[in-house]
Protein backbone atom coordinates (compact mmCIF):
# COMPACT_ATOMS: atom_id res chain seq x y z
CA UNK A 1 0.00 0.00 0.00
CA UNK A 2 1.45 3.57 -0.94
CA UNK A 3 1.59 6.21 0.74
CA UNK A 4 -0.11 9.65 0.42
CA UNK A 5 3.06 11.43 0.17
CA UNK A 6 3.68 8.27 -3.21
CA UNK A 7 0.30 9.65 -4.75
CA UNK A 8 1.36 11.37 -8.23
CA UNK A 9 -0.72 13.38 -10.46
CA UNK A 10 -0.01 12.37 -14.32
CA UNK A 11 -0.18 14.63 -16.74
CA UNK A 12 0.33 14.11 -20.99
CA UNK A 13 3.10 16.55 -20.07
CA UNK A 14 4.67 16.01 -16.64
CA UNK A 15 4.12 13.95 -13.70
CA UNK A 16 3.71 16.16 -10.32
CA UNK A 17 3.41 14.90 -6.89
CA UNK A 18 0.44 15.26 -4.99
CA UNK A 19 0.57 15.87 -1.49
CA UNK A 20 -2.68 15.56 1.26
CA UNK A 21 -2.80 17.38 3.98
CA UNK A 22 -5.62 17.58 6.77
CA UNK A 23 -6.30 20.69 7.67
CA UNK A 24 -7.30 20.29 11.83
CA UNK A 25 -8.68 23.34 12.35
CA UNK A 26 -10.90 23.26 9.76
CA UNK A 27 -12.36 19.96 11.14
CA UNK A 28 -12.72 20.68 14.38
CA UNK A 29 -14.69 24.39 13.78
CA UNK A 30 -17.18 22.60 12.03
CA UNK A 31 -17.90 19.83 14.54
CA UNK A 32 -17.66 22.98 17.03
CA UNK A 33 -20.22 24.63 14.44
CA UNK A 34 -22.48 21.79 14.39
CA UNK A 35 -22.13 20.89 18.50
CA UNK A 36 -23.40 24.98 19.14
CA UNK A 37 -25.85 24.61 16.53
CA UNK A 38 -27.84 21.32 18.07
CA UNK A 39 -27.09 22.88 21.69
CA UNK A 40 -28.93 26.08 20.45
CA UNK A 41 -31.95 23.93 18.45
CA UNK A 42 -32.12 22.22 21.85
CA UNK A 43 -32.39 24.58 24.15
CA UNK A 44 -34.71 27.10 21.28
CA UNK A 45 -37.38 23.84 21.65
CA UNK A 46 -37.11 23.40 25.91
CA UNK A 47 -37.40 27.34 26.04
CA UNK A 48 -40.16 27.58 24.12
CA UNK A 49 -42.33 24.70 25.38
CA UNK A 50 -41.43 25.82 28.56
CA UNK A 51 -42.80 29.03 27.98
CA UNK A 52 -46.02 27.82 26.15
CA UNK A 53 -46.33 25.59 28.82
CA UNK A 54 -46.55 28.69 31.47
CA UNK A 55 -48.52 30.28 29.37
CA UNK A 56 -51.31 27.63 28.50
CA UNK A 57 -51.63 27.59 32.64
CA UNK A 58 -51.74 30.98 33.62
CA UNK A 59 -54.46 31.17 30.96
CA UNK A 60 -55.65 28.05 32.43
CA UNK A 61 -55.68 29.33 35.68
CA UNK A 62 -57.31 32.78 34.56
CA UNK A 63 -60.35 30.98 33.36
CA UNK A 64 -60.32 29.27 36.52
CA UNK A 65 -60.22 31.87 38.24
CA UNK A 66 -63.36 33.72 36.28
CA UNK A 67 -65.26 30.76 35.96
CA UNK A 68 -65.80 30.66 39.64
CA UNK A 69 -65.79 34.12 40.62
CA UNK A 70 -69.23 34.71 42.40
CA UNK A 71 -70.82 38.00 43.48
CA UNK A 72 -73.92 38.07 45.71
CA UNK A 73 -76.37 40.04 45.28
CA UNK A 74 -78.12 41.83 48.22
CA UNK A 75 -81.85 43.25 47.74
CA UNK A 76 -83.41 44.80 50.29
CA UNK A 77 -87.61 44.06 51.35
CA UNK A 78 -90.34 44.73 53.60
CA UNK A 79 -92.56 42.39 54.93
CA UNK A 80 -93.15 39.72 57.60
CA UNK A 81 -92.14 36.46 58.00
CA UNK A 82 -95.31 34.55 57.55
CA UNK A 83 -95.12 37.11 54.37
CA UNK A 84 -91.50 35.69 53.44
CA UNK A 85 -92.60 31.99 53.39
CA UNK A 86 -95.64 32.94 51.72
CA UNK A 87 -93.82 33.98 49.07
CA UNK A 88 -91.02 30.98 49.09
CA UNK A 89 -94.20 29.06 48.33
CA UNK A 90 -95.97 30.76 45.70
CA UNK A 91 -92.72 30.90 43.98
CA UNK A 92 -92.44 27.50 44.24
CA UNK A 93 -88.67 28.10 45.49
CA UNK A 94 -87.14 24.25 46.96
CA UNK A 95 -83.08 25.99 47.45
CA UNK A 96 -82.00 26.78 51.41
CA UNK A 97 -82.75 30.18 52.93
CA UNK A 98 -80.77 30.68 55.94
CA UNK A 99 -82.38 32.85 58.57
CA UNK A 100 -79.64 34.63 60.28
CA UNK A 101 -79.53 36.16 63.93
CA UNK A 102 -77.44 38.34 66.60
CA UNK A 103 -77.08 37.48 70.28
CA UNK A 104 -80.82 37.89 70.67
CA UNK A 105 -82.04 34.67 69.41
CA UNK A 106 -84.87 33.68 66.78
CA UNK A 107 -88.15 34.41 69.34
CA UNK A 108 -88.66 37.02 66.30
CA UNK A 109 -89.13 34.47 64.32
CA UNK A 110 -90.62 31.55 66.61
CA UNK A 111 -93.02 33.60 68.27
CA UNK A 112 -95.90 33.41 65.92
CA UNK A 113 -97.70 36.29 66.81
CA UNK A 114 -93.89 38.31 66.17
CA UNK A 115 -93.42 36.72 62.95
CA UNK A 116 -97.28 37.39 61.51
CA UNK A 117 -97.36 40.97 62.39
CA UNK A 118 -94.13 42.88 63.19
CA UNK A 119 -92.84 43.99 59.51
CA UNK A 120 -89.00 43.83 59.06
CA UNK A 121 -86.98 45.22 56.61
CA UNK A 122 -85.21 42.07 56.17
CA UNK A 123 -81.63 41.88 53.77
CA UNK A 124 -81.84 39.27 51.67
CA UNK A 125 -78.33 37.77 50.01
CA UNK A 126 -78.89 35.68 47.00
CA UNK A 127 -76.15 33.08 45.26
CA UNK A 128 -77.88 33.15 41.80
CA UNK A 129 -74.48 31.28 40.21
CA UNK A 130 -73.93 27.60 39.79
CA UNK A 131 -70.99 27.20 41.74
CA UNK A 132 -70.37 27.25 45.53
CA UNK A 133 -68.85 30.01 47.61
CA UNK A 134 -67.33 28.71 51.34
CA UNK A 135 -66.36 30.82 54.72
CA UNK A 136 -68.98 33.23 53.92
CA UNK A 137 -68.65 35.80 56.16
CA UNK A 138 -71.69 38.26 57.48
CA UNK A 139 -71.22 41.30 59.69
CA UNK A 140 -73.92 44.07 60.40
CA UNK A 141 -74.17 47.32 62.22
CA UNK A 142 -77.10 49.09 62.42
CA UNK A 143 -77.83 52.56 64.08
CA UNK A 144 -80.85 54.18 64.95
CA UNK A 145 -80.88 57.93 65.73
CA UNK A 146 -84.15 60.48 66.29
CA UNK A 147 -85.11 63.84 66.63
CA UNK A 148 -84.71 63.59 70.56
CA UNK A 149 -80.94 62.57 69.98
CA UNK A 150 -81.61 58.63 71.25
CA UNK A 151 -78.84 56.31 69.48
CA UNK A 152 -79.67 52.79 69.71
CA UNK A 153 -77.03 50.46 67.92
CA UNK A 154 -77.30 47.08 67.15
CA UNK A 155 -74.49 45.07 65.63
CA UNK A 156 -74.17 40.81 64.70
CA UNK A 157 -71.62 38.97 62.92
CA UNK A 158 -72.41 35.28 61.74
CA UNK A 159 -70.37 32.92 59.75
CA UNK A 160 -71.76 29.83 57.16
CA UNK A 161 -69.15 27.45 55.96
CA UNK A 162 -70.87 27.25 52.87
CA UNK A 163 -73.05 28.53 50.31
CA UNK A 164 -74.92 26.46 47.96
CA UNK A 165 -75.66 27.62 44.02
CA UNK A 166 -78.67 29.15 44.14
CA UNK A 167 -79.55 29.66 47.89
CA UNK A 168 -80.31 32.84 49.97
CA UNK A 169 -79.62 34.60 53.41
CA UNK A 170 -81.68 36.17 55.28
CA UNK A 171 -80.60 38.55 57.45
CA UNK A 172 -82.29 41.66 59.57
CA UNK A 173 -81.94 44.98 59.18
CA UNK A 174 -82.58 46.12 63.07
CA UNK A 175 -83.11 44.52 66.39
CA UNK A 176 -86.50 44.10 67.73
CA UNK A 177 -85.91 46.71 69.67
CA UNK A 178 -85.11 49.09 66.86
CA UNK A 179 -88.32 48.11 65.67
CA UNK A 180 -90.05 48.69 68.49
CA UNK A 181 -88.58 52.35 68.61
CA UNK A 182 -89.53 52.94 65.02
CA UNK A 183 -93.29 52.06 65.48
CA UNK A 184 -93.28 54.32 68.74
CA UNK A 185 -91.59 57.40 67.42
CA UNK A 186 -94.25 56.82 64.03
CA UNK A 187 -97.04 56.96 66.17
CA UNK A 188 -95.60 60.21 67.49
CA UNK A 189 -94.62 61.72 64.42
CA UNK A 190 -91.20 62.03 65.05
CA UNK A 191 -88.75 61.60 62.27
CA UNK A 192 -85.78 58.56 62.59
CA UNK A 193 -82.54 57.82 60.55
CA UNK A 194 -81.49 54.04 60.52
CA UNK A 195 -78.35 53.40 59.59
CA UNK A 196 -77.47 49.93 58.18
CA UNK A 197 -73.86 48.70 56.89
CA UNK A 198 -73.35 45.03 55.84
CA UNK A 199 -70.03 43.79 54.98
CA UNK A 200 -70.02 40.11 53.41
CA UNK A 201 -66.71 38.34 53.05
CA UNK A 202 -66.48 35.05 51.60
CA UNK A 203 -64.37 32.71 49.42
CA UNK A 204 -64.87 31.54 46.27
CA UNK A 205 -63.48 27.85 45.16
CA UNK A 206 -60.41 29.23 43.55
CA UNK A 207 -58.91 30.65 46.79
CA UNK A 208 -60.37 34.38 45.65
CA UNK A 209 -61.49 36.30 48.52
CA UNK A 210 -64.27 38.72 47.81
CA UNK A 211 -64.95 41.85 49.62
CA UNK A 212 -69.20 42.91 49.46
CA UNK A 213 -70.03 46.06 51.23
CA UNK A 214 -73.57 47.57 51.23
CA UNK A 215 -74.63 50.25 52.93
CA UNK A 216 -77.87 51.67 53.06
CA UNK A 217 -79.75 54.89 54.63
CA UNK A 218 -83.65 54.56 55.36
CA UNK A 219 -85.38 57.61 56.80
CA UNK A 220 -88.71 57.41 58.52
CA UNK A 221 -88.89 53.18 57.71
CA UNK A 222 -90.12 54.30 54.22
CA UNK A 223 -87.03 55.88 51.86
CA UNK A 224 -84.30 54.06 51.16
CA UNK A 225 -81.08 55.47 49.77
CA UNK A 226 -77.83 52.82 48.55
CA UNK A 227 -75.21 54.79 49.90
CA UNK A 228 -72.69 52.20 48.84
CA UNK A 229 -72.47 48.75 46.78
CA UNK A 230 -69.55 47.46 45.71
CA UNK A 231 -67.10 44.61 45.40
CA UNK A 232 -63.39 44.04 45.81
CA UNK A 233 -61.78 40.57 45.01
CA UNK A 234 -58.31 39.35 46.45
CA UNK A 235 -56.51 36.55 44.93
CA UNK A 236 -54.81 33.83 46.59
CA UNK A 237 -56.34 33.99 50.23
CA UNK A 238 -56.60 32.05 52.75
CA UNK A 239 -59.46 29.83 54.09
CA UNK A 240 -61.02 31.29 57.03
CA UNK A 241 -61.70 28.92 60.15
CA UNK A 242 -64.07 29.45 62.14
CA UNK A 243 -67.28 28.06 64.15
CA UNK A 244 -70.36 28.31 62.14
CA UNK A 245 -73.54 30.13 63.44
CA UNK A 246 -77.00 28.62 64.48
CA UNK A 247 -79.33 29.50 61.59
CA UNK A 248 -82.71 28.70 60.96
CA UNK A 249 -83.53 27.43 57.63
CA UNK A 250 -87.23 28.77 56.45
CA UNK A 251 -87.58 25.33 53.77
CA UNK A 252 -88.64 23.52 56.94
CA UNK A 253 -91.24 25.48 57.54
CA UNK A 254 -92.45 24.99 54.30
CA UNK A 255 -93.20 21.27 54.55
CA UNK A 256 -96.66 20.74 53.94
CA UNK A 257 -98.46 20.26 50.53
CA UNK A 258 -97.56 23.13 48.62
CA UNK A 259 -100.42 22.07 45.93
CA UNK A 260 -102.84 22.14 48.30
CA UNK A 261 -102.00 25.56 49.91
CA UNK A 262 -101.33 27.35 46.36
CA UNK A 263 -105.10 25.84 45.28
CA UNK A 264 -106.45 27.46 48.83
CA UNK A 265 -104.52 30.94 47.85
CA UNK A 266 -106.30 30.65 44.69
CA UNK A 267 -109.73 29.55 46.16
CA UNK A 268 -109.33 32.48 48.61
CA UNK A 269 -108.12 35.55 45.70
CA UNK A 270 -111.49 34.00 43.55
CA UNK A 271 -113.64 34.30 47.13
CA UNK A 272 -112.50 37.57 47.16
CA UNK A 273 -112.70 38.66 43.96
CA UNK A 274 -116.61 37.25 43.82
CA UNK A 275 -117.42 40.07 46.56
CA UNK A 276 -115.75 43.06 45.11
CA UNK A 277 -118.97 45.05 43.55
CA UNK A 278 -119.03 44.35 39.98
CA UNK A 279 -118.97 47.79 37.62
CA UNK A 280 -121.61 49.15 36.05
CA UNK A 281 -123.37 48.04 33.50
CA UNK A 282 -122.11 45.07 33.48
CA UNK A 283 -123.52 41.37 32.93
CA UNK A 284 -122.75 38.26 34.19
CA UNK A 285 -124.85 37.08 30.71
CA UNK A 286 -122.43 36.55 27.71
CA UNK A 287 -125.65 36.48 25.38
CA UNK A 288 -127.45 39.36 27.08
CA UNK A 289 -124.19 41.55 26.60
CA UNK A 290 -123.62 40.13 22.98
CA UNK A 291 -126.92 40.88 22.34
CA UNK A 292 -126.62 44.87 23.65
CA UNK A 293 -123.41 44.76 21.70
CA UNK A 294 -125.04 44.01 18.28
CA UNK A 295 -128.10 46.31 19.26
CA UNK A 296 -125.37 48.98 19.66
CA UNK A 297 -123.83 47.96 15.87
CA UNK A 298 -127.57 48.79 14.02
CA UNK A 299 -128.14 51.95 15.85
CA UNK A 300 -125.12 53.30 14.73
CA UNK A 301 -125.35 51.75 11.17
CA UNK A 302 -128.82 53.49 11.02
CA UNK A 303 -127.14 56.40 12.42
CA UNK A 304 -125.14 56.38 9.51
CA UNK A 305 -127.56 55.76 7.06
CA UNK A 306 -129.52 58.51 8.25
CA UNK A 307 -126.70 61.04 7.86
CA UNK A 308 -125.51 60.25 4.48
Amino acid sequence: MQNLEDIVYESTNAVYPLYLVTDWNIVWATLGAGVLSAVATVLAVVWTHRATTKRFESEQEAQRKSDMLVIVEPNVVTCTFTQLLDSLMMRNKWNRVLLLSGKDGFDFFDNVNKSNKFIYKILNISNNSNVDIISVLISTTSILTDDSESITEYTTENFIKRLRSNEDIVVRLLSEEQGNKIHESSSKRISNKLTFKCTIKYLTLANQQVRYEYHVLIKDYRIIIVEKDESTVTDDASKIEKEATIFRNLQDYTTFDRATYLWSKQAAFQAAMSQQPLPQNYSMNPTQDSQKNSNKSERYENENEVKI
